[in-house]
């Protein structure tokens, strides 16, 4: 009841302010997203906290690129903004719709911030590999790995490939062969490289090469499944 009540409310405004339903999260929770530009995105978060006696809380952020889901609220980068905390006995399509309408005002403000939001991706103020910000270093490590390897002109059109092969599945396949595939790709794509090659790029700083190498190939990927999901500007 709740997804298709955020759906057929709130829902209508953004989809007609550019904003795209993201894949299901289960009952209670709508995410819906919107390309800002090559690296950054808005989110709208809309939760049902009822069943544990909540409320229903709408969050938007500004932020990188990734999956649309919780991890977005506790990402210590970007903008984070509280649209609607409410309770049971106030909730009303009035007030969800003015929520909405809240949303594209604010977002148009929040937007004019992405230089600064844009550096801390690339440059955290606080630069750390420990808990609960080590999130952002690794973060900007998947970044420019992805940067380096599109920018590469010796590898421009094998990338290139890879990620059209990515996208195609994202649209074609179900979300956990997607998943696997596209894992499974972008390791292929990796493990043909030269085995300094990130090393010699010197962008390999928060991960250990030889132990965290499965979580670049998994970073990567999560990256490029991100660029999908948001689509073209």
């Amino acid at each position: 009841m709740f997804n298709n009540d955020i759906k057929r409310t709130i829902g209508k405004i953004l989809k007609a302010d550019g904003y795209k339903l993201a894949p299901p999260l289960g009952k209670g929770v709508v995410y819906y997203i919107k390309r800002h530009s090559e690296k950054l995105g808005f989110y709208v978060g809309c939760r049902d906290n009822r069943s544990l006696n909540g409320p229903i809380t709408i969050d938007l952020h500004f932020t990188g690129l990734m999956n649309p889901d919780d991890s977005v609220m506790n990402f210590f980068s970007g903008l984070h903004v509280k649209i609607l905390d409410v309770y049971d006995t106030e909730v009303t399509d009035k007030v969800m719709i003015a929520a909405g309408n809240k949303i594209k005002v604010i977002e148009k403000y929040i937007g004019s911030s992405y230089k600064f939001v844009l550096q801390e991706l690339i440059s955290p103020c606080i630069d750390s590999n420990k808990r609960p910000f080590g999130q952002l270093a690794i973060y900007r490590e998947y970044i420019l790995i992805y940067d380096t390897l599109k920018n590469d002109k010796n590898l421009q059109e094998e990338f290139v490939l890879l990620q059209n092969r990515c996208f195609q599945n994202y649209k074609k396949m179900g979300e956990n062969a997607e998943r696997i595939e596209r894992i499974a790709l972008c390791s292929s794509f990796i493990d043909r490289l030269p085995k300094d090659y990130f090393i010699e790029k010197g962008i390999y700083e928060c991960l250990d090469f030889t132990r965290d190498i499965e979580n670049l190939k998994y970073g990567l990927s999560s990256y490029i499944y991100a660029q999908a999901l948001f689509g073209e500007k």
